[in-house]
């Protein structure tokens, strides 16, 4: 009886692409997760109530956003979508090392772009 030589999961390329996929997203999420409220705070000198409502720019989207754009998101293709929302998120969050290299970053642009961003992430 011959023993049937199993590969390695690692050894099957769409494994590999979905967890380096993954390890991005997952990198990137939380950059701008812990990163946003470390910059309002470094380089704006946010107050207390200003990170609060960076806090709740990043909660609403989720709280607001997710029962609707759940059902949209089942009825389309997924990849595409999962690929249009990383672009678009990695723009919005391009504007803010891009605005802050300009001397006009401010705590309006964060909390758009916070809101923005979490909202693609639902």
């Amino acid at each position: 009886m011959k023993r049937d030589v199993r590969r390695s999961l690692l050894g099957e390329r769409d494994v590999r692409l979905y967890l380096g996929g993954r390890l991005v997203s997952e990198i990137g999420s939380r950059i701008t997760r812990d990163g946003l409220p470390v910059t309002a705070i470094l380089v704006l000198a946010a107050t207390a109530p200003q990170l609060a409502f960076l806090g709740a720019a990043q909660s609403l989207p989720g709280l607001l956003g997710s029962p609707l754009l759940g059902v949209a998101a089942d009825r389309m293709r997924r990849r595409p979508l999962l690929i249009l929302g990383d672009l678009l998120r990695a723009a919005l969050l391009l504007t803010i090392p891009l605005a802050a290299f300009f001397g006009r970053l401010s705590l309006i642009q964060l909390l758009v772009v916070t809101f923005a961003v979490t909202g693609l992430t639902v």
